[in-house]
């Protein structure tokens, strides 16, 4: 017998198929075997192809089900992680303001202010909490775009929004350096006067280049103090944040201890639209920074000098800026009474003319910088202040 016909004689594989018309649906055709596991014995035992693949159909359905319950969990982590994410997000400055002011560590302000004209509620300590915990420096008026005030309590070199002054600002915080190490231990030397142009044009310069006007300044600078008892180191265009940085890098070496330290900064803080009470913060934190260094020198706080209107030349509250270094001045008076080491130098009277508060072109000729005349007023006012201190510790 070929092998073949072998092949032929065999027996059949014999289907059973039941009979589907007795039952009352497809559903009982499932239910039958519904605990039996779907293997590749079990798979076509008993079961036509149509039944199979119902019966595969519902296997897949509820693998997919179980799939989908799982994704819904992954997903539903994910979005609960997403919501801590953005909660966090929006609660975090909070946290942060509460983190700083825990954090503060405040200086010695005066709490007996019953002496000055202030707000009886004013608080020097609740001020300075507010501000360094502060991320806004300007009134509130003022959107982010138009506020360029830089916290007053951070040192920063040059003035961020002018890159064309960076090398001549730089040169010229070089210049100041070496002047202030050539005086030190200087026996004569009376008094060191930090600040921006003003300052600064008692040297002859603005932003370290010799001008006409600067050189009418010195002058006077140099007929009213003698050789060797005074130093001025201005920068042109600074702010309480640059003069902070310029002082810890450099500008105060160790050997330079003079009796006096004479201090007028704040109104290009004004140009950068930064409150009256960021300013005020910005010259008294540089005011307690150098009282913590040189702790046997006398603090001067000279106030913002007066800027009349530019045709006019009146200097009342009808001005833009009044109000505002009004209050500042009134402060800087109402804190150097409250404290032992520090004075108050006003400077108004050495401006303005008349009882109309007029200030006259020949003393502040473009409303912001003493000319020669006017510089000789306050450079004289300065020395008599000076000498005064200086007697008095005797």
């Amino acid at each position: 017998m070929k092998e073949g016909d072998a092949l032929v004689r065999r027996q059949p594989l014999e289907i059973i198929t039941p009979d589907i018309s007795a039952m009352s649906d497809d559903s009982e055709l499932l239910v039958e075997d519904e605990e039996k596991p779907l293997t590749a014995a079990t798979l076509g035992r008993g079961r036509s192809p149509g039944d199979v693949g119902r019966r595969l159909t519902a296997k897949f359905k509820d693998f997919i089900a179980d799939k989908e319950e799982e994704v819904s969990c992954f997903g539903s982590m994910w979005r609960g992680l997403a919501s801590a994410v953005l909660t966090f997000a929006l609660v975090s400055p909070f946290l942060y303001s509460l983190y700083k002011h825990a954090k503060i560590n405040l200086p010695n302000y005066p709490s007996d202010l019953q002496s000055c004209a202030v707000d009886k509620n004013f608080s020097f300590a609740a001020l300075h909490r507010q501000i360094q915990g502060s991320f806004r420096f300007c009134p509130q008026n003022y959107t982010r775009q138009s506020c360029h005030c830089s916290n007053p309590f951070k040192p920063v070199a040059r003035v961020p929004r002018k890159p064309e002054y960076f090398s001549k600002w730089d040169s010229a915080l070089q210049r100041n350096i070496r002047l202030a190490e050539s005086f030190a231990d200087e026996e004569k030397l009376k008094v060191v006067l930090y600040g921006d142009s003003i300052t600064e044009h008692w040297l002859g310069t603005d932003l370290g280049a010799e001008t006409q006007e600067a050189m009418s300044v010195n002058h006077q600078f140099q007929s009213i103090f003698k050789d060797g008892e005074a130093l001025a180191l201005g920068l042109a265009g600074d702010r309480c944040p640059q003069l902070l940085y310029r002082l810890k890098n450099g500008e105060l070496p160790d050997s330079l201890r003079p009796p006096v330290i004479w201090l007028l900064i704040g109104t290009n803080d004004m140009v950068d639209h930064c409150s009256e009470e960021s300013i005020l913060m910005g010259i008294l934190n540089i005011a307690e920074f150098l009282q913590y260094k040189r702790p046997d020198a006398r603090i001067v706080l000279n106030g913002i000098l007066p800027k009349p209107h530019p045709s006019t030349r009146v200097w009342d509250e009808t001005v833009r800026g009044y109000k505002d270094i009004q209050w500042i001045n009134l402060h800087l008076d109402c804190y150097a009474k409250g404290m032992e080491s520090i004075d108050y130098f006003d400077p108004a009277p050495f401006f303005i003319e008349d009882d109309e508060s007029r200030v006259p072109e020949d003393i502040m000729p473009d409303g912001l910088h003493p000319s020669g005349k006017g510089a000789r007023r306050w450079g004289e006012a300065i020395s008599n202040f000076v000498d005064n201190i200086i007697q008095d510790s005797h």
